[in-house]
């Protein structure tokens, strides 16, 4: 079964389940299973509602979410390195929840894990470890340390983001669980990074097919991203106006590339420039599906 349809399977089991349906006021709303990059070696697990809002990493402001984002930002962390989960994907904790019905969460998450196949997973809160280790943790004791989990998974245990959120607004910048959550993600980044470069030595480089808009935004994105994958810049902007801007802009990004000195390659594919598609439905024929 292709991973596009398994995670269809496993959307459609969890849409399903009544108490996340009745979790929702619009009878439509469907449960979002995660966000981020479907295939990074980081997978963040919570049980906050706010720690996402849509599957691209947007957030609500002043959110749980944003907080995360903007700390992963500070670490050096870049969107395609991680994904973000939840135990339930609806209101509802984990906790409040039937023993029968955790139980079944636990076995959607572990499918979940299954398809998005991550190196490491970062949980955040007891509650989180507890569900996905299957025991009860010591969680002073266990915080900040990498356990070996199956299938040769690194598990490192956090605090709840809106707890490490509300420290730092309460405490300031010397709080202690903010800045023992700060290292923890430091410690994800440090061991994802050894990771990627054990896979430089096997020969593995993997390869990022990554969407631009313009040079200046691509320019550190793509000193940094190169560092770890083979990346194909493609340059498909038909909303930008007029013609003139769109062609100095491709010739400013295909400049960059061609002068920039990169680890591993940097290929340029440009897609065509054709503003009428912004006006007109998609179909395959216009080779956009």
């Amino acid at each position: 079964m292709e991973k596009k349809e398994l995670w269809e399977e496993l959307s459609f089991e969890i849409n399903n389940i009544p108490k996340i349906k009745e979790s929702f006021e619009d009878d439509d709303e469907k449960a979002i299973l995660g966000s981020g990059n479907k295939n990074a070696n980081l997978l963040f697990i919570g049980d906050e509602i706010d720690l996402y809002e849509t599957e691209d990493l947007k957030v609500m402001v002043a959110s749980s979410g944003e907080f995360l984002i903007k700390l992963c930002d500070m670490a050096g962390f870049i969107p395609e390195d991680y994904y973000i989960t939840t135990l339930t994907k609806c209101s509802l904790k984990y906790k409040d929840l039937f023993e029968e019905e955790q139980n079944y969460l636990k076995e959607l998450l572990d499918m979940q894990i299954a398809i998005t196949e991550p190196k490491i997973i970062v949980t955040f809160g007891q509650y989180s470890a507890e569900a996905l280790l299957g025991r009860e943790i010591n969680f002073g004791k266990e915080r900040g340390k990498f356990i070996d989990w199956k299938g040769g998974i690194k598990v490192l245990i956090t605090y709840d983001v809106r707890f490490v959120k509300e420290a730092r607004e309460n405490t300031g910048r010397n709080s202690t669980v903010a800045i023992d959550f700060w290292k923890d993600l430091l410690l994800a980044k440090k061991e994802l990074e050894k990771l990627i470069k054990q896979h430089e030595k096997e020969g593995k480089v993997p390869r990022l097919f990554l969407h631009a808009c313009c040079a200046p935004c691509s320019s550190y994105v793509l000193e940094y991203l190169s560092r770890f994958f083979s990346v194909t810049v493609f340059f498909y902007n038909p909303n930008i106006s007029p013609k003139e801007e769109y062609e100095k802009r491709v010739a400013e990004i295909r400049r960059l590339i061609s002068e920039m000195k990169f680890l591993h390659p940097v290929a340029l594919v440009e897609g065509e420039y054709r503003p009428c598609l912004l006006y007109t439905s998609p179909s395959p024929r216009d080779g956009l599906l």
